[in-house]
This record gives structure tokens, sequence and C-alpha cells, in this order.
């Protein structure tokens, strides 16, 4: 976990790292447990739905479908680090039956124009300290066909083997 926290100063200050997929996302059950290890990672976690409270994981709702602005200013007044989006809808059935469903959660182009707007934003207060955030964007192996060669060159690959795939490297 020591990558979430970009340039951390020596003084060791307390980071905050937003996490989407917190309530029931499998890969972001462990980025909490390994967060909640460090008492310097203040883990903050995004759900579509209320879950029971938790002293290592501070959580509210958030979809991937909500309005750009509303997430700017959730990012804005949070300011992290780092946001790691974990969530996503992964069931290759599930993607397949809603192709639609699988390019909002898995290609989250308005997750990219909130972070634009709340940097921006947070570059017009003449009072506040400079703020970006480092976007960690967690793919899967359903990009490649499940033929491919360690040293195989990417342009040259098939197309992904079904919709969870394609979702992913449409980002």
């Amino acid at each position: 976990h020591k990558y979430l926290i970009p340039e951390m100063s020596s003084d060791r200050s307390i980071c905050t790292v937003l996490c989407t997929g917190a309530r029931s996302g499998y890969l972001a059950s462990f980025i909490i447990r390994e967060a909640a290890s460090d008492a310097h990672i203040r883990l903050v976690g995004t759900t579509r739905s209320p879950v029971p409270a938790s002293p290592s994981l501070v959580t509210f709702r958030y979809d991937t479908a909500d309005e750009i602005s509303a997430a700017a200013a959730t990012l804005l007044h949070l300011r992290p680090a780092t946001l790691i989006h974990a969530a996503a809808l992964s069931s290759p059935a599930s993607c397949e039956r809603d192709e639609g469903a699988a390019a909002a959660a898995n290609c989250p182009v308005g997750l990219l124009d909130a972070i634009e707007r709340a940097e921006a934003a947070a570059a017009a207060e003449a009072s506040s300290p400079p703020w970006t955030v480092r976007l960690v964007y967690v793919s899967t192996d359903q990009v490649y066909p499940g033929d491919v060669s360690d040293n195989a060159e990417l342009a040259a690959l098939p197309p992904p083997v079904n919709a969870y795939g394609r979702s992913k490297l449409a980002f």
C-alpha cells in the first residue's frame, strides 16, 4: 500500500485514499484491509447502498451514474491523494446481458470529468494549496484473448472475448 500515498512528507501526516466499490467489491475488501493496517491512511469508500459502520472505513453513497457535478463536489471536499476505482460490474454474464450498464460502471468517463472539475476548482481557490489526485484504475485479464503469451504485442491482439473485457478495455 505504499504506492497509494504519493510524495508523503517525512512527518507521515494522514493521507486520504478514496476507494469506489467499498461495499461489496472483491478487490475493495483487500484494499480496505491493507489500508486499515496503516494509521496514516484515512480510507473513504463509496457505496451504492448503505453499509454497517466500520472504524476503519468512512463511507458515503456514490454511483458512477451520479451527476458529474455532485461527484466533483465530493472530490473537492475530500481532496483524496489517491482515488482507486475498484467498483465494477464484473460478472461476465451480467455484462453480456447489459453492455450499457457494463460500460457505465467499467468505463467511468464521468469520473474523469469529475476529477478534472474538482482539480480546476481547487486550482481556482487562491487560499488552498495545490491539489491533484492520483487515479488507480483496475483492469482485468479478460481484455485479452485466452491464448496470449507474455511477449505478445498489444496492438496485434484480437479484441476481448467478452463484454466485461470490452468495457474495461474501452477505458
